[in-house]
């Protein structure tokens, strides 16, 4: 397949809400088999994407400039019917508090576009990692993995894929499923082979929180 045709083909055969919907299914499909997401159905999958050539913003239904893109984000509840709070239980004590997973995705995906855009700050320098705290609209906590699909060698789409309402690591597990679906889905389609370098990059690996910081239930 000629790699100029990719655009003309992601156009053809790529909605955004395919898209939306594979990594939606995958992070369910994964989600299965985490027993708090399988017994309560209540947590938060959070889908975000920002154009970075002006045929993707087309392609999102924005207007053909990158220079006043807009990120779009598309929240949904791990199943339907559930609840994006849930009942997060202190581990010292024992004591419930509930949890709003559709705002604590937000600061888990805010660290993870941090991440993505400053590399170099991975894991996160120690003299920073006070500033980035639940009081400032970050979490470190893990559940949100990132990428830039890149069409034609040029920059395309980021994407970020966040799952929040259960263990950190076991949120992590599911956007990576949901990632990894988006992935296999559009590699063969568009005709990306293995002499280049891959279109989605899947194992974004999270910075750990800050020096004491649990890994709570979000």
């Amino acid at each position: 397949m000629e790699k100029e045709n990719r655009l003309d083909r992601l156009f053809t055969y790529v909605k955004v809400s395919d898209l939306l919907d594979l990594a939606i299914d995958g992070v369910r499909h994964a989600a299965c088999q985490v027993p708090e997401f399988r017994n309560t159905g209540n947590g938060c999958i959070r889908i975000t994407m920002t154009p970075l050539h002006p045929a993707a913003a087309v392609w999102m239904g924005q207007r053909p400039t990158i220079y006043d893109a807009r990120t779009q984000e598309w929240v949904s509840k791990i199943r339907p019917g559930g609840s994006y709070v849930i009942d997060w239980k202190d581990p010292e004590d024992g004591h419930t508090e509930p949890v709003n997973c559709f705002g604590y995705s937000a600061m888990k995906t805010a660290w993870a576009m941090y991440k993505l855009e400053h590399p170099e700050d991975n894991p996160c320098p120690r003299d920073l990692q006070d500033l980035f705290c639940e009081e400032n609209g970050w979490s470190t906590h893990e559940g949100s993995v990132g990428t830039i699909i890149r069409l034609n060698g040029e920059r395309f789409v980021e994407l970020y894929i966040c799952t929040s309402g259960a263990k950190s690591e076991e949120d992590l597990k599911c956007s990576i499923v949901g990632m990894k679906t988006v992935r296999d889905h559009l590699v063969p389609l568009l005709g990306f082979d293995s002499s280049e370098t891959p279109a989605i990059q899947v194992e974004f690996t999270p910075a750990p929180p800050a020096d004491g910081a649990p890994y709570a239930h979000h």
